[in-house]
């Protein structure tokens, strides 16, 4: 991975973290971008690792989604504070972030 799709992909992943930050759940799939537009073949293929990283952080976003849909509002809003706590997003934020930069060292060898 060259360092410009690391970029990219560091930018996605803190764009997502940020929606987070800003009460936003709605935005977080930028979290998973990264792994999805990036060309897998070229690049070639991320260990199990990453792909398990980010189907977790993938299976997390659609079951916020879907607390959005299926809870009542009163529900979903306390939902919505504890995502969108710091103390949440900032440990989501580095578990990604540790996951690209791993990926990326890998392709680097």
């Amino acid at each position: 991975m060259k360092t410009v799709p690391f970029l990219i992909a560091a930018l996605f992943v803190s764009a997502g973290c940020v929606s987070l930050l800003l009460g936003h759940p709605n935005l977080m799939f930028f979290i998973t971008l990264p792994l999805v537009l990036s060309d897998v073949s070229r690049y070639l293929r991320p260990p199990r690792q990453i792909i398990v990283l980010y189907l977790a952080i993938l299976g997390f976003a659609v079951a916020v989604l879907a607390c959005q849909f299926l809870l009542p509002v009163s529900a979903f809003k306390s939902v919505q504070r504890v995502i969108c706590h710091p103390a949440f997003v900032v440990p989501l934020w580095l578990f990604a972030f540790w996951g690209l930069f791993r990926w990326h060292r890998e392709l680097q060898s």
